[in-house]
């Protein structure tokens, strides 16, 4: 069983407006680990709809972890999240990043949290 490491960020979206892979959060840096969960969900309430597809990159290959649509509900102050739960090493020396590609559907500018959970091995 290895240690627990969060990654992740916020992505600010203009109305009609997606991510690509200027958006990519590396995880080159861990070369003894696994992603074991990743997840998106809107950074307040009465935002979105936005649309999510959620991946890992890691030694030439690309695994589709979870999409669907995020947005918070402001009538019942809740937030509708896009999660992924299970485990893909990471390939040592394999360019691993997380790969969230958003697209903002909503009339307005919208804040995404986007992350995961590492098991990083320690030997």
């Amino acid at each position: 069983m290895g240690s627990p490491r969060p990654f992740g960020t916020g992505i600010t979206l203009a109305t009609g407006t997606g991510t690509g892979n200027a958006n990519a959060l590396s995880l080159a840096q861990y070369h003894e680990a696994a992603v074991i969960s990743v997840f998106a969900t809107m950074g307040a309430v009465s935002q979105g709809p936005v649309w999510c597809e959620l991946g890992i990159r890691t030694g030439g290959a690309l695994y589709g972890c979870a999409d669907g649509w995020v947005r918070g509900d402001s009538a019942f102050q809740t937030m509708d999240w896009v999660v992924w739960n299970g485990r893909i090493p990471l390939i040592p020396m394999g360019n691993s990043a997380f790969l969230p590609y958003l697209r903002n559907d909503s009339g307005s500018t919208v804040n995404v949290q986007v992350g995961g959970v590492l098991e990083v091995f320690v030997p």
